[in-house]
């Protein structure tokens, strides 16, 4: 797996060793995220069918409400 996803520029594998399950692994990633200073997360499953604006939507409405405090 690693080996296949080294030819992804702007991807990080954090490879666990053993199931730790869904909440932990999306936990460890908010973690390894915040130190790399990132803003937003966003997670998606095999199930989420995102209309096609959802994210320009998002940010538009995080812009509106840190205008208002």
């Amino acid at each position: 797996v690693k080996e296949l996803l080294s030819s992804y520029e702007n991807l990080t594998y954090i490879p666990f060793g053993k199931n730790v399950g869904i909440a932990e692994a999306q936990n460890r990633g908010i973690k390894f995220l915040k130190k790399e200073a990132v803003d937003f997360v966003l997670f998606l499953d095999q199930d989420s069918i995102p209309p096609q604006n959802m994210v320009k939507q998002l940010i538009e409405s995080y812009l509106f409400l840190s205008g208002k405090g």
